[in-house]
């Protein structure tokens, strides 16, 4: 035998609200279709009214009168109902979703994150290598610096001709090393430049990436606020429902619930106005019997 699939909660959460819609709707439907008979009505017999000296004789118009106001408040709470109702499918279909959105926006902020390391570690590590060029460059500018220093003193200090030739030898070697120095200062110094404007850049595409990461977060925060919300919204309503069996033991003693007097539970939707309050419960009881009380607890 095969296994009942299980649906899950928030489905079966969709399933009650589409058809609590329904029934709000077609109530008010069939109590709009009412209205217009009332109102012709209505204005038919206050026509008829029969008047005397000091009141008048009925004909039926205050009755009529009371159930086309009664029909119209009830058209009314149907409507705050069917919006309420929409609200709390809004928000279902919100939570219905969020598992993938929570996946999908914690897998970018991990991508995010660690390119955001990635780029810090390559950041970190030209500058470490532009310091070393620098080391470099000085290490080479200092060693001209000396070789043309000492080829000037031996030009100086030449008692004799072959002296003489030796330290101008010396001294053609110190201006070619200069020259080379200076054409690899030049050749290092460019290095450093590429390698300052790829900082620039990874520095840009890491600030990027904080920005996607707090669209992200902001994405994962609304996900998460959803699935908390509808979860409050699910266990206020099963506490709403136990408080409403509370009553209805309370009354078979001569009670009234007032212990419930102080109840008032936020319910979150997207305008966030909803709360739980004694009245809803007390109005839930209304429905429980005796019979109901016991089979709860069967």
């Amino acid at each position: 035998m095969k296994a009942a699939t299980q649906k899950h909660p928030l489905s079966n959460r969709t399933e009650q609200l589409l058809q609590q819609r329904g029934e709000y709707l077609e109530e008010m439907e069939q109590l709009e279709a009412r209205v217009p008979g009332l109102e012709t009505k209505l204005a038919e017999l206050r026509k008829k009214v029969v008047h005397t000296t000091s009141h008048h004789i009925g004909n039926g118009s205050h009755e009529v009168m009371e159930d086309l106001s009664s029909t119209r408040a009830r058209i009314n709470a149907l409507r705050g109902h069917v919006q309420e109702t929409e609200r709390s499918l809004e928000l279902v279909e919100k939570a219905e979703s969020a598992a993938a959105a929570i996946a999908q926006a914690m897998e970018q902020i991990n991508t995010e994150q660690r390119l955001q390391a990635s780029l810090q570690a390559r950041i970190e590590q030209a500058a470490t290598r532009s310091q070393g060029i620098e080391e470099e460059i000085a290490a080479a500018q200092s060693a001209a610096v000396s070789a043309e220093q000492a080829a000037g003193q031996a030009l100086a200090q030449a008692e004799d001709a072959k002296a003489e030739k030796a330290a101008r030898t010396q001294l053609e070697k110190a201006v070619e090393l200069a020259l080379a120095t200076e054409a690899t200062i030049r050749v290092k110094r460019r290095t450093i430049e590429t390698m300052e404007a790829e900082v620039v850049n990874m520095k840009q595409q890491a600030g990027d990436s904080r920005q996607r990461e707090q669209v992200a977060k902001a994405a994962l925060s609304e996900a998460l606020w959803s699935k908390y919300a509808e979860e409050w919204n699910a266990a206020a309503k099963t506490l709403a429902g136990i408080g409403a069996h509370l009553v209805a033991a309370d009354r078979i003693n001569g009670g009234w619930g007032a212990h419930l007097t102080k109840l008032h539970i936020p319910l979150f939707g997207t305008q966030d106005r909803e709360t739980l309050t004694r009245t809803e419960v007390v109005d839930a009881s209304d429905q429980i019997s005796l019979d109901d009380l016991v089979k709860g607890v069967a």
